[in-house]
């Protein structure tokens, strides 16, 4: 048995079943919305079923109540303002990297495209800042992740629920210098929605090019603004005035395994939500 007897609906894409196949047969496959999902090659396929073994669709919960709850925001007010919220993350990622550690978090690729990357350093941290509303590519770093908590260095992950499960899933052991941040997620809209909704956003701006797209700006005071900077002008609006947006916070653009997502309730996945 393999990946192939998932269900459409209950597959996240994690894609933690391409890491984790030794005969290398299972690729990535993007449905017309955009969303990727497990392609397995059946006459590459060994049978060993480390891929459904590790498939969080087939497996219960592994989460734990909160202990405490805090409400709290960073003072550094250039970091705060560049955070989407409290900017708590982006202060504990910070202090991981001041220790000789790393973090991983979600990013913005040339394309506007969202990937999950490796981050050394300070100055590319703030890459990693600010809500980005679009399902993120992790499979890339999951090797990358393990082979820094091999290697003893003081590691931490920010992501969704799903994200955080498939991680621990690869991984297949706890480690005491991982750190996993979840955080409520809202559902996931697809890469390629994203990018359709970027073009169009040039073409009504008379751009040639949109150089950096800020979900919530806090340039002009806390709340859902966007902030778009092109090669040629700056916008500002609210969120809601924008279609893509609008149907996110409206749940009309999601993944289809968002909308009964198991990790959905007060039990928790990671070590700090």
């Amino acid at each position: 048995m393999n990946v192939s007897s998932v269900r459409k609906e209950d597959c996240v894409g994690c894609m933690v079943c391409k890491n984790i196949c030794p005969a290398n047969c299972i690729n990535l496959d993007v449905d017309y919305e955009g969303f990727v999902f497990p392609k397995v090659n059946q006459e590459k396929c060994i049978n060993c079923s480390l891929c459904i073994k590790t498939c969080q669709a087939k497996l219960p919960i592994d989460g734990k109540y909160p202990f405490t709850a805090y409400a709290a925001q960073i003072k550094d007010k250039i970091s705060l303002k560049n955070s989407a919220s409290g900017g708590i993350a982006y202060q504990i990622c910070k202090y991981i990297i001041k220790n000789q550690g790393v973090a991983y978090g979600a990013i913005y690729n040339d394309d506007f495209t969202v990937k999950h990357d490796r981050s050394d350093s300070i100055d590319t941290l703030k890459l990693q800042q600010g809500s980005k509303y679009v399902q993120s590519s992790i499979y890339e770093c999951l090797s990358s992740v393990k082979e820094d908590c091999i290697q003893g260095k003081n590691v931490v992950f920010v992501g969704t629920p799903c994200q955080i499960a498939a991680l621990r899933l690869y991984l297949g052991r706890d480690y005491n210098n991982l750190y996993l941040i979840d955080l409520i997620c809202h559902g996931v809209p697809s890469p390629k929605l994203f990018s359709s909704y970027i073009n169009w956003k040039i073409n009504k701006l008379n751009s040639s090019k949109i150089i950096d797209y800020k979900f919530r700006d806090k340039s002009d005071g806390w709340g859902t603004n966007y902030k778009i900077i092109t090669d040629n002008a700056i916008k500002k609006g609210s969120a809601m005035e924008e279609p893509y947006y609008s149907d996110f916070v409206l749940a009309k653009n999601y993944r289809i395994s968002c909308y009964k997502c198991k990790y959905s309730n007060s039990m928790r996945i990671g070590d700090i939500t």
